[in-house]
């Protein structure tokens, strides 16, 4: 009896490493076929979504069928939104670059309000994608969403932050994992934290109604 259970919960920890790295494989390949400036967004997109239905139990869900559906259906709009990341991301490396050149007075108070900056744009990306497929709202919807969890959650917001340095430390420490591992691993902690931020919020909304 005993050894039946340890080979049925050996077959599903077997069965779910095998569907992440085949998430992960296809998430690099739909990536390249974008010459990954045009396919990275869309890419995430669609592996955020398979996360998702996985995180709802939807365990039996055609992966292939829904990561390339999802692909498609959001290759426009989710490019769309990595114009609009990619500006502030651009201006802030520009500010950075020009902190380097100033000394003094200036540069002390140039120093904080920049990485502010830089702390709420990341505390906004943690969320974002979560948001993007969960509430299928517009992008600038998204983004403005994102943005008010990571403020409502600040605990979850640093965890999950930690969180995704550990996972990237571990990546950089062992590169095999990189092709299998490292898209779909970041993709399951921001899906998870982001689910049980929606969550709460909606229990304290009820709850208020």
């Amino acid at each position: 009896m005993e050894f039946g259970k340890t080979s049925g919960m050996l077959f599903t920890i077997c069965e779910w490493i095998t569907r992440l790295a085949y998430v992960n494989l296809l998430w690099l390949l739909f990536s390249a076929a974008g010459m990954f400036v045009w396919g990275i967004m869309p890419s995430t997109v669609a592996l955020f979504t398979v996360v998702r239905k996985w995180l709802l139990k939807e365990t039996g869900i055609p992966v292939w069928n829904t990561f390339w559906k999802t692909y498609r259906k959001e290759f426009l709009r989710a490019n769309l939104l990595g114009l609009l990341l990619l500006i502030p991301a651009v201006l802030v490396a520009i500010d950075l670059m020009f902190l380097k050149t100033v000394a003094g007075p200036l540069q002390i108070a140039l120093f904080i309000p920049l990485w502010t900056l830089i702390l709420c744009y990341l505390l906004t990306l943690l969320f974002l994608f979560p948001v993007y497929v969960h509430y299928r709202a517009g992008m600038i919807d998204s983004i403005k969403y994102a943005w008010f969890h990571a403020v409502l959650n600040p605990h979850r917001s640093v965890i999950m932050l930690v969180a995704v340095a550990a996972v990237i430390f571990l990546n950089l420490y062992m590169t095999a994992l990189i092709p299998f591992f490292s898209g779909v691993m970041i993709a399951a902690v921001l899906m998870t934290g982001g689910y049980h931020s929606f969550n709460r919020i909606k229990r304290k909304t009820v709850t208020q109604n």
